[in-house]
């Protein structure tokens, strides 16, 4: 035998021999042999199903995280309820003003993580939003494993919660409205009557009535859109029609405007008598008046009316009454009570302001409007009113 023959010979013996010696050590392991669709249905039932079991879990307690914010945020005015509004509470009620507006679309990210952390908490998701009426969760792959298979899915989660924070955009645009429009009115039931959306309720939205002596009008808002959520648990949910509790605050943000200003010429002692509603909010009251009556029912501020009286051929004047030297005297304060000249009176809610002329002609027309100051601000006129001399 050659050599290379005899190497064959040696190799051939040395794998033989491997063979051997692991027949006789591994010899009894079983190798599983399934029937036919044995291992199909195996893994359908150990690890296919089951994992649309959590898929379906998921997404069931997606939606009721979803919803659940949407309620919590309706009932707190745009906030979630462990915040502290800036601009406080009226009672429960969260109040908004000009400054006071909630980050709605961030409030309801924070909350829903909180919640799924709570509800969903073998799952991290790196990603949630809000996106018209579907709340979204994107979450890493999860597995299963059973009978040497293992699964891999991804549990993201996609479900229509029939409501959309979009909302919300109207809600502040009508609080805007609003609160723009009348902070600085007088009247402020008229005003807020004649502006605000009829889904807008004063305190309930089952009374609608407007509350006395407050600037800080709570609302019930209800859903522009109609919108319903569940307010029950998981397990026996409740529909309920979408209602937001909101306070305004029309606190002025300067001097009121005299909107009922009106008046009459004394002849007892020759001077004219304007009359309008307090403001408490003034520091004092200034008069102006001209016999430029083309001003007459004008409003705005003294550069629109006032400041546009021609310098030659007609005149115009101020005077200016402090709101702390307004006199109490109840008598003058009747209606036939003597006033005295260039002086203001306090009767009640009603300010009496006198004034006297010595340009004044007899039977002569003059225009007359007052404006509230205070904190170095002065107010637009609410209107402006002709009388007559005599």
């Amino acid at each position: 035998m050659n050599k290379k023959g005899l190497s064959f010979f040696w190799i051939l013996l040395i794998v033989l021999v491997a063979l051997g010696t692991f027949l006789i050590i591994y010899g009894n392991i079983e190798i599983p042999i399934y029937a036919k669709g044995d291992w199909s249905l195996n893994f359908i039932k150990n690890n296919y199903l089951p994992a649309e079991r959590e898929l379906l879990h998921i997404d069931q307690a997606a939606l009721f995280v979803g919803q659940q914010t949407a309620v919590e945020l309706a009932a707190h005015g745009g906030f979630t309820s462990v915040q502290n509004p800036p601009c406080g509470k009226l009672g429960e009620i969260t109040i908004w003003n000009k400054d006071c507006f909630p980050g709605v679309n961030q409030n309801a990210l924070s909350l829903a993580q909180d919640k799924l952390k709570t509800k969903l908490a073998d799952h991290a998701y790196s990603e949630i939003g809000f996106l018209g009426t579907t709340f979204y969760g994107k979450d890493g792959f999860s597995e299963i494993k059973a009978d040497n298979n293992t699964y891999k899915y991804k549990a993201d989660f996609e479900v229509n919660l029939s409501y959309s924070l979009d909302e919300w955009n109207r809600l502040l645009q009508d609080a805007n409205a609003m609160l723009n429009r009348c902070s600085n009115t007088k009247d402020l039931k008229t005003c807020v009557n004649g502006i605000r959306p009829a889904y807008w309720k004063y305190q309930s939205c089952s009374s609608d009535e407007f509350p006395t002596d407050t600037r800080v009008i709570p609302f019930c808002v209800e859903s522009p859109n109609h919108y319903k959520l569940s307010i029950g648990t998981e397990s026996v949910p409740v529909s309920w029609p979408v209602e937001y509790s909101i306070a305004l605050d029309f606190t002025p943000t300067g001097p009121l405007q005299a909107e009922e200003l009106s008046g009459t010429f004394s002849s007892e002692n020759s001077v004219f008598e304007l009359h309008l509603q307090r403001d408490p909010y003034a520091e004092k009251y200034i008069v102006y008046y001209s016999d430029y009556v083309i001003l007459e029912d004008r409003k705005g501020t003294y550069l629109e009316t006032f400041g546009n009286v021609p310098t030659s051929g007609f005149f115009q004047e101020k005077k200016e009454f402090r709101a702390i030297d307004l006199d109490l005297d109840a008598v003058a304060c009747t209606s036939g009570g003597i006033k005295e000249p260039d002086k203001g009176y306090l009767c009640g809610n009603e300010v009496i302001l006198t004034i006297s002329d010595a340009r004044f002609k007899l039977n002569e027309d003059y225009v007359f409007g007052v404006t509230s100051y205070s904190d170095s601000k002065e107010s637009d006129f609410g209107t402006i009113v002709k009388l007559k001399n005599g």
